[in-house]
């Protein structure tokens, strides 16, 4: 089975599709590595909910993870509840919920 790779990272957020004669997933790269869609190509149905309101813009470091949107699938890493880094080098450090989001990551 090939896949293929495309899109332009700079630019929709991020977005970069890999797609299979199977299915096609949309990733944002810009908001945290969302899997925003995965669309079954045999049936056509997307398997994640959108709300088709939302711009889809890159949540602050720190931002509260509800006001902005919560369709697709989203990692939690390293944190799901905001805390503070324990141990050296970040230590003290303040990690939002639900990860690093956005621009956290480039910080």
């Amino acid at each position: 089975m090939a896949i293929s790779v495309h899109g332009e990272p700079s630019v929709d957020n991020g977005a970069v599709t890999l797609e299979s004669n199977l299915a096609r997933v949309l990733i944002q790269s810009r908001v945290g590595g969302k899997v925003a869609s995965l669309i079954d190509k045999t049936t056509g149905h997307d398997l994640f909910w959108c709300d088709q309101r939302e711009t889809h813009a890159p949540p602050r470091y720190g931002d509260c993870w509800e006001r902005h949107d919560m369709s697709g699938w989203e990692d939690c890493l390293p944190t799901v509840a905001a805390d503070t880094y324990p141990t050296w080098p970040w230590q003290g450090v303040t990690l939002p919920e639900h990860g690093m989001d956005g621009e956290g990551a480039q910080q």
